[in-house]
């Protein structure tokens, strides 16, 4: 449907948009995760308005999350692999 304004250039972004998933999973591939920059960004760059809560449910659709939430959901032995694999990395041990 869009903005009822005449001359309004602005759009709102369907839940089944191609166009919103990849810039969304850009954003969050760029470090963008916070909902209110990312709707602030669709807005700016884009014109595409899209509420903070819309964002965050796209996220939660599209399985994005932060580093944190990854790591949560690792099992322990991976964690711990990770963590040997860094270490083999460090210069000074």
């Amino acid at each position: 449907m869009g903005c009822l304004i005449p001359q309004c250039d602005t759009e709102r972004a369907k839940s089944d948009d191609e166009r919103v998933e990849a810039l969304i999973c850009e954003y969050h591939r760029r470090g963008v995760q916070n909902c209110t920059e990312v709707s602030q960004l669709l807005w700016n760059e884009h014109g595409i308005r899209m509420s903070e809560t819309t964002v965050a449910r796209r996220h939660k659709q599209y399985g994005l999350q932060g580093s944190g939430a990854t790591t949560k959901a690792l099992p322990l032995a991976d964690k711990r692999q990770m963590v040997l694999d860094q270490m083999a990395l460090d210069p000074t041990s």
